[in-house]
């Protein structure tokens, strides 16, 4: 079952899967397997990975999408020997995005490695659905969301059932207000989630900063109170002080800094002098 994002796991639910954990799963698995899946997206080259996994499995893949497969996980659900949706379902393609931290050059290198994940990426869709792969990078330019029958029609899914056996929220850890064209409902419900309001990116960092504090105060309790107040606080910071870009400017190094460790401490000593 893969839930909520992919490449990482949420910090306020502990959702999410890797691809590390997926290709250890399989390879404890052998013959036909049936993957669940509901997730808003996540690391695309993560989804990739898991994509190529299942791909090399050795029995049939039948993909069941329980609410949504967007972005990273529709590439995940290509892979699928057949692809179920259920009515109410929906999947969504789009090209990666990225963010560098750095000069112009920087840039220029991201959006060239942007490009190419592009290409590599309609690749996978066009071999999935028959469709030409230049109908595929404008489905993908266009932020394209596929209910069942649209996804039956354009060669996504394989077929289209009339109920789920038990009805699945979208993956309610993701904010979908990171789509353009995410639908309405979506978006609402990224306004109810745990970290209302913060990139994925900035959940992400969430569990550094806690492991730090945790280490730091020995406490398992404070810290998680410390960590959900910087996170929410603080995320300028995340972003400006404790991602910097890995060398192929492909995706963030999450980390911390000398300036955010302080700003924990500092946060921490102000909630409670007695923890160390």
């Amino acid at each position: 079952m893969l839930y909520g994002p992919v490449g990482f796991t949420d910090f306020w639910d502990e959702s999410g899967f890797t691809s590390s954990q997926v290709i250890e799963a399989l390879g404890a698995l052998s013959g036909d397997v049936v993957v669940r899946l509901n997730s808003g997206g996540g690391i695309a080259m993560e989804g990739s990975a898991i994509h190529n996994a299942l791909k090399r499995h050795d029995g049939r893949v039948v993909v069941k999408i329980d609410a949504i497969a967007a972005s990273a996980a529709s590439l995940i659900a290509m892979a699928g020997d057949e692809i179920e949706m259920p009515l109410g379902t929906l999947l969504m393609i789009h090209e990666p995005s990225g963010m560098t931290l750095g000069p112009a050059d920087d840039h220029r290198r991201t959006a060239g490695v942007l490009d190419t994940m592009t290409g590599v990426f309609a690749q996978v869709y066009a071999d999935r659905t028959g469709l030409s792969e230049k109908e595929i990078r404008q489905m993908m330019k266009d932020e394209t969301w596929m209910a069942p029958q649209e996804a039956l029609a354009n060669g996504f899914a394989t077929s289209v059932s009339e109920h789920a056996p038990t009805a699945s929220m979208a993956d309610a850890t993701f904010d979908y207000r990171s789509y353009a064209k995410a639908p309405d409902r979506l978006k609402r419900l990224a306004g109810e989630r745990k970290a209302m309001g913060l990139p994925m990116v900035a959940v992400a960092a969430a569990p550094h900063i806690f492991g730090f504090v945790e280490v730091r105060f020995r406490s398992e309790k404070r810290a998680e109170e410390v960590a959900r107040h910087v996170v929410d606080q603080k995320v300028t910071a995340l972003f400006n002080e404790a991602m910097k870009t890995r060398g192929d400017g492909m995706a963030p190094q999450l980390g911390m800094t000398e300036a955010v460790e302080a700003d924990v401490l500092s946060k921490a000593n102000e909630i409670g002098k007695d923890l160390k």
